[in-house]
């Protein structure tokens, strides 16, 4: 009954100033919001939302199917994102996926604005990484084409990673540590080895990074 009326208590709520809306959202859907987090004009039917001191979520952000969201402290996810799932047991094409349809934003990273993000299974972006620029997309399923089935798997972003404008993540993708990802590239692999720079179409690993950089150092949040 509760994701029956989940979109209705939630518009019903959107013109309220936030801290009554914050109370609304924590006492009738049983999020976990902190009392110095905030969400803007951001439609967000899912299960469970969990945000730390400073995160937020932007205007016009969009999120559905998911089962659960949480942002780290200071984690921001900016205006006009999309971000959709399929629910645990809703469809026969992932019966015996295993998948975990969730979204996970550590401390002080940030997801900037107008991205897409698919969220049938896991997607885990490490501290103080950047989805910068737009229009990056997230896709962790697909069609298998041998066996004609939907199949999914998690996509995995390290800490302290940078991934460029327009770049594309697919499912079972993995960026390490301390890397950055190209803008335009395409990350179809599960890397491991830290301080690179992975580009093209596929990425692979065009360089290595030099660890001192500024970037990968920095104790303060979001660079946008």
């Amino acid at each position: 009954m509760m994701k029956v009326v989940r979109p209705v208590l939630q518009l019903a709520a959107l013109l309220l100033p936030w801290r009554l809306r914050r109370q609304f959202l924590v006492k009738l859907l049983g999020w976990d919001i902190h009392p110095r987090a905030s969400i803007g004009l951001a439609f967000l039917d899912v299960d469970m939302l969990v945000m730390g001191a400073r995160s937020r979520i932007g205007h016009f952000t969009y999120a559905r199917h998911v089962a659960k969201i949480t942002l780290g402290t200071g984690a921001v996810i900016g205006r006009q994102n999309w971000i959709s799932g399929f629910p645990v047991g809703s469809n026969v094409a992932f019966a015996d996926c295993g998948r975990n349809p969730t979204l996970v934003v550590g401390d002080e990273a940030a997801i900037t604005n107008g991205h897409r993000i698919d969220c049938t299974d896991g997607i885990h972006i490490g501290a103080f990484t950047t989805v910068a620029g737009w229009a990056t997309q997230f896709v962790t399923h697909s069609i298998e084409v041998r066996s004609a089935r939907q199949r999914c798997a998690p996509i995995v972003i390290g800490k302290y990673c940078f991934i460029g404008t327009r770049s594309i993540l697919l499912k079972g993708a993995a960026l390490p540590d301390y890397s950055v990802l190209g803008a335009g590239s395409t990350l179809a692999h599960a890397y491991a080895e830290p301080y690179g720079l992975y580009s093209g179409v596929p990425a692979t690993r065009q360089k290595n990074l030099d660890s001192t950089y500024v970037y990968f150092t920095r104790q303060s949040g979001p660079c946008w």
